[in-house]
């Protein structure tokens, strides 16, 4: 069972409450639409879209959620109870399901879409007995994907866009999922419904009964067609996870290097690369077309409402520490011992 509404929880349970109404104040406050998701719209300047305005065969449908009853057992399940993270969520998940009539017994609490290591890792200090399923596809893909997906919100929402930290978050993989001891699995994107082996697999790990329903795309039973406003489906498709892309020959030579585990672990194509006389470090230094792209327009940055010299001094640094940090990456002994831990980890037909 998951709760509609922005999937990111971590931006309030955080926070110093004084007792449960304030907690459930915020609460309402980041989720507007959570007791009735139909008066969401489909509107890229809003952050939390989820796309739970348009369930259902005919994308109509939406979550109605009785505002009474949530209230009423949120709070009760808080009263005398200590305020922390912990009761905060467990205090959601509970309402939710009593709201809707669910026996929370026969489930199991998903928190959809962690998306950072950070967050993941924050789950799980709080129920070290979390599991957690990693997606990975194509690492250059990923990345083109990440940067077209943001830059068009950026745009949108007419705010300067910066690219740093997408390289390095790729390229970490799980590594610090297995230095917080923090227990996972991983599938590949292609194949985690190409082959019963792998939901047979996630099953297992999860402790639960393979059901048809696993294959469906559904919210609260009612078909969901994704929260991208731009590209509704109810079904997984190869197709949407394919960037039509051009490397240059700098970042045919960097990502051949920072994605090698992706490479090597996952069996994903490496690109050509004509550089392997060159040493890493100096590999890993190599400007991508959005370093190119980000000098170029600095000047037009400045221009902008949320352009200013301290902001534009900022990015540029974090694009030239996300370079130091691969650097760190790569030549750290310890991430490269793990590459025994992620292979193990891996549920795929073809390892």
């Amino acid at each position: 069972i998951t709760i509609p509404g922005h999937p990111d929880i971590y931006s309030f349970v955080n926070d110093n409450y004084v007792d449960a109404f304030s907690v459930l104040n915020k609460f309402e406050e980041c989720n507007p639409y959570f007791y009735n998701t139909l008066e969401q719209t489909v509107d890229l300047h809003n952050h939390s879209y989820s796309g739970l305005d348009t369930l259902g065969d005919n994308q109509d449908e939406g979550i109605l959620t009785n505002k009474k009853l949530f209230e009423r057992y949120f709070i009760s399940f808080l009263k005398e109870k200590n305020i922390d993270s912990s009761n905060i969520i467990l205090a959601l998940f509970y309402s939710y399901s009593m709201a809707h009539g669910c026996d929370l017994k026969s489930k199991k609490i998903i928190v959809m879409q962690p998306h950072y290591h950070d967050k993941a890792i924050f789950l799980n200090n709080i129920f070290p007995k979390s599991k957690c399923i990693v997606t990975v596809r194509d690492p250059i893909q990923t990345y083109y994907s990440a940067i077209k997906r943001s830059s068009l919100k950026a745009d949108i929402r007419n705010l300067a866009f910066n690219h740093a930290g997408y390289i390095y978050q790729e390229s970490l993989n799980v590594v610090p999922l297995i230095e917080n001891n923090i227990e996972f699995r991983i599938v590949k994107v292609e194949e985690i419904f190409s082959d019963d082996y792998v939901m047979l697999g996630l099953c297992s790990f999860l402790h639960i009964d393979y059901d048809s329903s696993l294959r469906k795309s559904t919210f609260n039973g009612k078909k969901w067609w994704g929260a991208n406003p731009t590209y509704k489906l109810n079904r997984f498709s190869l197709d949407r996870h394919k960037i039509n892309y051009e490397l240059s020959f700098l970042e045919s030579c960097l990502f051949s290097i920072v994605f090698k585990k992706h490479y090597n672990i996952f069996g994903y194509i490496k690109p050509n690369s004509s550089c392997k006389y060159l040493p890493v470090f100096i590999q890993l230094l190599l400007p991508t077309t959005d370093d190119f792209k980000w000098f170029k327009n600095i000047f037009k940055t400045l221009n902008r409402d949320d352009g200013s010299v301290k902001y534009l001094m900022r990015k540029t640094a974090s694009l030239i520490l996300e370079r130091l940090r691969l650097i760190a990456l790569f030549y750290n002994k310890k991430s490269h011992r793990y590459d025994s831990i992620i292979k193990k980890s891996l549920i795929s037909k073809n390892t």
